[in-house]
């Protein structure tokens, strides 16, 4: 046994190309949607640099009030604040940061400081009816009312969606882009299938996303990835909406969890 190809399968766990959906609520999303927040930007951040755009992750508008962002303005250049105090011999204070479990979206700017695209991975919980659901609908619109592009990664199913149609109710996954002035584009993905790639809207202009990408590099994150975490947990009572899956899928499931625990014992068992 190689120890990489053991830690390679460990970490792919049962699931490898699609979402694992026994990771799709709990802490288990929270964690992988932080991830595909960083690897989205790990992406584009080339890109973007060669329109002369800027990218970076702030406060996601699951949580956060759209007009702080409006307000704000990305650093466009090398000055520090910091540098500057110290050079008149004063204490520039203590630098605050965000809680490690806010979640973040990419927020994407011109060089005039002018925002142009919002990227959000969409959590469980923010789909829930209530004044969480209803007050990011609000900056949704806020957003693109003032000239600014939406694009929403829903990576997780559930019965209440931020966008409703016949395709997002057919479909377990879809990522869902919003552009002012024209009607909102899904591009849905099925069940058993990965997260498609999608093209993400600037300012006349687009580049490719991998949201499946992202998902697996999120997904394989830790030091053993999420599926050790989960494993003990992959029965039929602990799948989430377990009630959305037909029965023979449940089976294909289970059966898959079975497949990788074996060959992860026999990796094990080729061990000198």
């Amino acid at each position: 046994m190689t120890v990489e190809s053991y830690r390679e399968l460990l970490k792919a766990g049962p699931f490898p190309g699609r979402i694992d959906p026994w990771a799709e609520v709990g802490h288990y999303f929270q964690q992988i949607h932080a991830g595909m927040i960083a690897f989205c930007l790990e992406q584009i951040q080339d890109s973007l640099l060669a329109l002369d755009l800027l990218a970076s992750t702030q406060s996601s508008l699951q949580e956060t009030d759209v007009w702080h962002f409006m307000r704000h303005r990305p650093k466009l250049s090398n000055w520090s604040y910091a540098d500057a105090a110290a050079e008149l011999g004063i204490d520039p204070g203590i630098p605050l940061y965000p809680d490690d479990h806010e979640p973040h979206a990419i927020y994407i700017w011109n060089s005039e400081a002018q925002l142009v695209t919002v990227l959000e991975v969409i959590l469980p919980f923010t789909k829930l009816e209530g004044d969480r659901h209803f007050q990011y609908l609000m900056r949704r619109e806020h957003l693109l009312w003032n000239g600014i592009n939406v694009v929403e990664i829903d990576a997780t199913r559930s019965e209440n969606r931020l966008l409703n149609s016949w395709y997002t109710k057919n479909n377990a996954y879809h990522t869902a882009i919003f552009m002012p002035g024209e009607s909102p584009r899904i591009v849905p993905s099925t069940f058993d299938e990965p997260l498609k790639r999608f093209a993400l809207p600037l300012i006349r202009s687009v580049i490719a996303v991998d949201a499946q990408n992202a998902y697996e590099k999120a997904y394989r994150l830790n030091e053993t990835g999420y599926a050790v975490s989960i494993d003990g947990r992959y029965t039929k009572n602990d799948l989430p909406y377990s009630d959305m899956i037909p029965d023979d899928q449940h089976a294909a499931l289970l059966d898959s969890v079975t497949t990788w625990r074996a060959r992860l014992e026999s990796l094990r068992g080729e061990s000198p």
